[in-house]
């Protein structure tokens, strides 16, 4: 599994979410919007917030 990650802050990272992810084999990216990063095209992730 692949999934993406919006990060709104420098402050407001993933944490320790990262490890549990990685423990589960899942690899994660992340978008750090205040940094001005660009969202990439989401068809290539496999998490879908909506229901």
């Amino acid at each position: 599994m692949h999934f993406v990650i919006f990060q709104h802050i420098a402050c407001e990272h993933p944490g320790v979410f990262r490890r549990f992810f990685a423990e589960d084999g899942i690899a994660t990216i992340a978008i750090e919007l205040n940094e001005g990063d660009r969202i990439p095209d989401l068809s290539s992730f496999d998490a879908d917030p909506a229901p």
